[in-house]
């Protein structure tokens, strides 16, 4: 069946990218994202682990390890691993080029700096990020119906109660995941929301992230 004018102009209407994300809140304090389907979640950055020199046998055993990790996290929940690579190491590069009383160590610091320098700008360092997420539902809902004659300051309470004791199944369940990748001997650090934030940026907009960015 055609379609009409009005249907075609509400096609080509643009809407706005808010009404496409499913992020309703960000709780800095708890460092938890709240979901608008009313499930909330939380990320952690993961320290990776160097297997290139390892025998058959240690990369074997990091597998079954891997495989427990799996089984052991909690239960009705889903998870996320995102792997990117950079080349930023301003930090780190920085760091090196100091000066010294001795000019023949300052001439091979100088020479060090401006080599690893230009390699980061060629992206011929490579560094690793490694960032798990997860994300349940509450098995009772935060927020209910309000009714007609029920008072504002009883709603506010009720559902500040209901907030907190979210938070707390979060920070239970936080911790089993980092109790998890611990026994795989890998390191598992909370991300903040403004890390949280920057991800969801440069995965939204890569290329104007970069542009920001330097």
């Amino acid at each position: 069946m055609p379609k009409t004018l009005k249907e075609k102009e509400a096609e080509l209407t643009e809407n706005p990218l808010a009404s496409e994300l499913n992020f309703w809140d960000f709780d800095h304090e708890d460092r938890a994202i709240i979901y608008v389907d009313g499930s909330i979640g939380c990320g952690f950055k993961v320290d990776g682990v160097d297997n290139e020199c390892d025998l058959d046998e240690d990369i074997n055993q990091r597998t079954i390890l891997i495989r427990s990790l799996l089984n052991s996290l909690p239960e009705n929940c889903v998870f996320q691993m995102i792997y990117d690579v950079d080349s930023d190491f301003s930090e780190e590069i920085k760091e090196h080029h100091k000066k010294t009383p001795s000019s023949l160590i300052n001439w091979i610091s100088k020479n060090r700096f401006n080599r690893f320098k230009e390699e980061e700008t060629h992206g011929l360092l490579y560094r690793p990020h490694i960032y798990f997420f997860f994300r349940f539902w509450p098995e009772e809902k935060n927020v209910k119906p309000l009714k007609f004659f029920q008072k504002q300051v009883k709603f506010s309470e009720d559902f500040k109660k209901k907030h907190q004791k979210m938070m707390r199944e979060l920070f239970e369940k936080a911790l089993d995941v980092e109790s998890s990748f611990n026994a795989l001997g890998l390191k598992a650090r909370r991300l903040e929301i403004k890390e949280i934030k920057s991800l969801i940026y440069k995965f939204l907009n890569p290329e104007r992230a970069q542009i920001l960015k330097k």
